[in-house]
């Protein structure tokens, strides 16, 4: 999403808030309504958790001149007999070899702190410098535990959603489902759902789905910000 560089921290800086706007819960209840699977578990982390996260990313921490913390979690009272999908905030693990997901071997004990520990004190530049946008809006992630769900054999799709309306959709992974029609299918899928309101921090969106079998229809996957639109109507403000 970004290069941890001083143009990339500049646009952190400048739309911190449509970044963290859109955090799961944080979304309008129409798109939550979308998604694949709700969150098994949703944990608060804290002002100094967060630091001490950010802390272990070698160049987040010599930036800042921070002191790097091992981070500490908290115990959990129950254990999980599934593999999970986790995200901190608006990241996840995508792009640390071997940290997509928690395998459920991992998780057949109820204190499971360390599995949870390990995957906050590894964390990418890519994430180090999207959740830098929390510091810039004095707010604090959710870590949040999905179910985990394969899409490897499903298509994935990125609309580009401006005051609620699709602008245009990529198919950005083709796999074994793909089809010509399916620009047609999803704008006829977007336009049933309800209308939302489209607060500021989420004039331009990224909404990635697939087609879920299961359910017979299209489900989110994920909500970026559309950082290149939001970069030109700053630019036509300072015009």
């Amino acid at each position: 999403m970004f290069d941890i560089n001083r143009k990339g921290f500049a646009s952190v800086e400048t739309h911190a808030q449509p970044i963290v706007s859109t955090e799961f819960e944080c979304l309008p209840s129409v798109l939550l309504n979308q998604f694949y699977a709700k969150p098994i578990e949703v944990l608060p982390v804290s002002h100094d958790q967060l630091l001490a996260v950010l802390s272990n990313n070698a160049h987040y921490r010599e930036r800042f001149g921070l002191t790097q913390l091992p981070v500490h979690f908290p115990a959990l009272p129950r254990a999980f007999s599934q593999s999970l999908f986790p995200k901190l905030g608006v990241v996840s693990w995508k792009d640390v070899v071997g940290m997509q997901t928690i395998p459920d071997a991992l998780l057949n004990t109820a204190d499971y702190s360390p599995v949870l520990e390990c995957w906050l004190n590894a964390i990418s530049d890519r994430m180090a410098l999207t959740l830098h946008a929390y510091r810039c809006s004095s707010n604090t992630p959710k870590l949040y535990l999905f179910p985990n769900q394969d899409f490897r054999e499903r298509s994935e799709y990125r609309l580009s959603v401006s005051h609620g309306e699709i602008q245009g959709v990529n198919c950005y992974c083709s796999r074994r489902d793909y089809h010509e029609e399916y620009l047609e299918e999803i704008k006829t899928w977007w336009s049933s759902l309800e209308p939302f309101e489209t607060l500021p921090n989420l004039t331009h969106i990224f909404v990635d789905i697939a087609w879920c079998k299961a359910r017979g229809a299209y489900v989110i996957i994920d909500v970026n910000p559309n950082l290149y639109l939001l970069d030109q109507e700053v630019e036509r403000r300072c015009v």
